[in-house]
């Protein structure tokens, strides 16, 4: 039975495109998901580490203030002690803009001192500070202002919002021992609240915080009050949890949430502070799709680049076997061919590779010259063809003048450098130069002289310069010079010494007295700027040094 007759090169080419596609496919799908996930997890728990920042930053801040009023109530013994407290309290105050007000009272919650003598003579038994504050020390939750509303101003001029303190009291013990009265604080909420800040020292500045209590109300950070406590965070931070969690909130925007809670010691009170860290999910997943475009675009290049090599492939395996069967073909005119050799079946190319091998083995000394001489000259070529290249590439490299790079190679092989230097997170700095007043000098001397003052501070530069540095001429009378390693303190001593050096050479040129001086721009590269973004600086630099009246070096702005 014979064997339908196939062609080679199609098949292998089908199978290798069949693999590629799947492997890459695969690759694809599993990069992307495990990519995804991780960066998820970082965003989560960044979020939540905010979170616990801020909950750190809120228990320094309140156990501070704590602090403040034990410390007071340490200072008190006797009742001439807390009449004689105001200026104490009044000096606390001043140090520490949180207190919207500090009072004293006796054992039977009397008034006995206070900052600015407000509430002096009033009784305060039955308000919470006091009789917890008489016990032990005592931290308190956030309420709107009761007795002081109408003593105190607002906390912003012309706000609408009532004012809302956190009290702060700790008893005062006589030298028995016995509670003789107690010191207490109202903070201002408008202090409290600003912990949210901390999210920008976190570099979290897309982020907002919000502060609850333990009933899931909004305190800070969103309108007061605001009902939160059907999230998901919420929840879990109540039940002591601390993580991170995906949400939609009622403001109908999706939300990656950082969560945790704030309790200090249970002795003090049963305050109890649920802290969230927020970032909408259409900025904090931002790296995770542009981590996925690239990931996509990388295994789109890399399923092209398979594909081309499948077929270039198949085309390789199957080019000897095909030029051998053409070979063949156009051999089989030999007497004893058919007679000789059987017909092959199965492969095509084969099957003709059969009928005409004996033609192609009397032949093949001929062929095998002709392929040698087809060789050698085609390596002439190709040698012939490599000189003129380089040749060519010199020429479009090289400034004709002054033999320096030109802008096209200092752009191509200044941004290696710059970039190769930056991944070692080393400096890099650059200086550019212009030659001032040169049109003056042309003017006056002639272009001849002109080309000899460029080449006289070309001659200079070079020996200011290091072995490891850059120096090219970008345009006329402009030149720069590429540092690698150098600061900008660097860049600019070397710009300095080379401004020193043209300014106090006395220059002749065919008998004529050529001054010349030069301006100078210094930069050093920062962040995630490019090589094109250290030069523009530094040509700021040099545009300013020119402004400012020549003859000078001056450095560009940091980014």
């Amino acid at each position: 039975m014979r064997l339908p007759v196939i062609a080679i090169r199609p098949l292998i080419g089908l199978v290798l495109t069949l693999f590629c596609l799947v492997s890459v496919g695969a690759c694809l799908a599993l990069t992307g998901l495990l990519a995804a996930r991780h960066e998820t997890m970082e965003i989560g728990e960044d979020l939540a580490t905010s979170a616990g920042v801020m909950s750190s930053k809120l228990q320094e801040r309140m156990a501070a203030r704590l602090h403040d009023v034990q410390l007071t109530a340490s200072i008190l013994h006797t009742a001439a002690d807390m009449k004689a407290a105001r200026p104490l309290l009044d000096d606390l105050a001043a140090q520490m803009p949180a207190y919207a007000w500090i009072g004293v009272t006796d054992a039977k919650g009397t008034v006995e001192a206070s900052t600015g003598g407000i509430l002096e003579g009033a009784n305060v038994s039955e308000r919470p500070w006091f009789r917890f504050g008489f016990v032990q020390p005592y931290l308190g939750d956030v309420h709107e202002a009761v007795l002081l509303a109408k003593y105190l101003p607002p906390d912003q001029p012309g706000s609408q919002e009532p004012l809302r303190f956190v009290d702060v009291s700790a008893p005062v013990h006589n030298a028995a021992g016995e509670t003789v009265g107690v010191v207490g604080a109202h903070l201002s909420w408008r202090w409290i609240s600003a912990i949210g800040s901390v999210l920008t020292t976190t570099g979290k500045s897309d982020a907002s915080a919000l502060l609850l209590d333990a009933a899931g109300r909004v305190i800070a950070g969103a309108p007061f009050g605001t009902e939160l406590s059907s999230l998901a965070s919420v929840t879990r931070a109540r039940a002591g949890g601390t993580g991170f969690v995906r949400e939609m909130h009622p403001d109908g925007q999706d939300y990656m949430v950082g969560y945790t809670v704030w309790q200090p010691d249970p002795a003090l009170g049963s305050l109890k502070w649920i802290v969230l860290a927020r970032e909408p999910a259409s900025r904090a997943f931002q790296p995770v799709r542009q981590l996925m475009h690239y990931i996509l675009a990388v295994g789109g290049a890399l399923l092209v680049f398979g594909l081309i090599a499948a077929w270039m492939m198949a085309r390789a395996i199957a080019a000897p076997l095909t030029g051998l069967a053409a070979a063949a073909r156009a051999l089989r005119a030999g007497p004893d061919a058919v007679a000789t050799l059987p017909r092959a079946y199965g492969l095509k190319e084969v099957s003709e590779l059969s009928l005409a091998l004996r033609s192609m083995v009397l032949r093949l000394s001929v062929v095998e010259r002709r392929h040698e001489l087809l060789q050698e000259e085609g390596a002439q070529k190709t040698r012939r063809l490599e000189s003129d290249l380089t040749t060519a590439r010199q020429q479009a490299d090289t400034d004709p003048l002054t033999g320096l790079f030109n802008r096209r190679a200092l752009m191509r092989d200044g941004a290696a450098l710059f970039d190769r230097l930056r991944g070692q997170q080393r400096s890099f700095s650059a200086v550019i130069l212009d030659i001032d007043h040169f049109k003056q000098v042309n003017d006056r001397f002639g272009h001849m002289v002109g080309d000899t003052a460029i080449r006289f501070v070309v001659d200079v530069a070079g020996k200011s310069c290091r072995d490891s540095d850059l120096l090219a001429r970008v345009g006329g009378e402009e030149f720069v010079i590429l540092l690698p390693g150098a600061d900008l303190g660097a860049a600019e001593e070397l710009a300095e010494r080379l401004r020193e050096r043209i300014e106090q050479t006395s220059l002749v040129i065919e008998g004529n007295h050529v001054p010349l001086t030069i301006s100078l721009g210094c930069a050093e590269a920062a962040g995630m700027e490019d090589l094109q973004g250290l030069l523009d600086r530094a040509d700021r630099a040099l545009y300013a040094a020119k402004s400012e009246g020549r003859n000078r070096v001056r450095r560009a702005a940091a980014v």
